[in-house]
């Protein structure tokens, strides 16, 4: 008795897995969003102090450890723009006291794969790809 309810459920199982292979099949992959403009920033938040005009000479542990964590999550040409779209919004809030050449230093003081390109208001994040 065990038995037949037990290969019953398990035709079941196989039935109703049957039906569902098309539906899965033709589904798309999921894509992940972009990471959040909030994240972005305080990742990089630390940074500010080595992208200034006439900032330290080397980045903090803290600001490292965000560009580490970018790096982390952008596996996509999207993702890495949707960085180089957040930072280049909050530009302007730093002001005129960053210098853009020093935030594509940024990963290789940190020992970083990731690449930023300098940014400023002209900085077309479209083409900033890996």
């Amino acid at each position: 008795m065990f038995l037949a309810r037990f290969v019953g459920l398990g035709s079941l199982i196989i039935l109703i897995l049957l039906q569902l292979a098309p539906a899965i099949e033709a589904a798309p992959e999921l894509e992940l969003s972009a990471p959040a403009c909030n994240e972005i920033i305080q990742e990089l938040m630390p940074c500010v102090g080595f992208v200034k005009k006439g900032g330290s000479s080397a980045p903090t542990g803290a600001c490292c450890s965000g560009v580490k964590d970018l790096s982390n999550i952008a596996e996509t040409d999207s993702d890495r723009q949707a960085i180089c779209h957040c930072i280049k919004k909050v530009l302007p809030a730093v002001g005129d006291r960053y210098d853009p050449s020093r935030i594509p230093l940024l990963p290789k003081k940190c020992s970083v794969s990731i690449k930023f390109p300098p940014l400023d208001s002209k900085t077309d994040c479209t083409k900033y790809v890996l």
